[in-house]
């Protein structure tokens, strides 16, 4: 059964674990309190998980700035890790308390919109390949989806609005 504590859950937690969560709990209600009924938005990278998958596939990393250079076989990576396993891990941990999440990437339903952007180092601009930032919102899917009772989880994938189709 999805979603409730058996009995034998409650036993096998010791006093010590039980106070940490408890003291979890008791720090977070002012929070709680704070933003209830509020849309919350939390940005979870996968910069560890992307470097791995590249390595796995020998697609060289290059960094300028402290950001990757994602070039084409880049962004194909980045997609199928943001999109592809990190976003159905966070609906699943979600969902492990009931059916409350469903994911989108910000490539559906014109959610998100992007435009390239370089870094300067050193007083010199430097092209980042597919890299920029969400400059566009259309926030109708999200609504619907809290509507519906449900959690979005969003992978950080927007289109880029200057070459629409790529």
């Amino acid at each position: 059964m999805s979603g409730t504590t058996s009995t034998t859950d409650i036993q096998d937690t010791s006093p010590e674990e039980a106070a940490a969560k408890a003291g979890v709990l008791i720090e977070s209600l002012p929070w709680l309190k704070r933003f209830r009924d509020q849309i919350i938005v939390i940005k979870y990278g996968g910069n560890a998980q992307i470097s791995a998958m590249l390595d796995r596939l020998a697609i060289p990393s290059e960094f300028k700035g402290g950001y990757r250079v994602t070039n084409t076989d880049a962004i194909s990576v980045v997609r199928m890790v943001l999109t592809g396993q990190i976003n159905p891990q966070l609906v699943g941990r979600i969902n492990a308390h009931g059916p409350f999440a469903s994911g989108l990437s910000g490539e559906d339903a014109g959610l998100f919109g992007g435009r390239r952007r370089g870094v300067t180092i050193d007083g010199v601009e430097h092209d980042l390949g597919n890299v920029g930032d969400v400059v566009e919102v259309d926030p109708t899917a999200i609504h619907d989806h809290l509507e519906a009772g449900r959690i979005p989880v969003v992978s950080s994938i927007a289109p880029d609005l200057d070459r629409p189709g790529q």
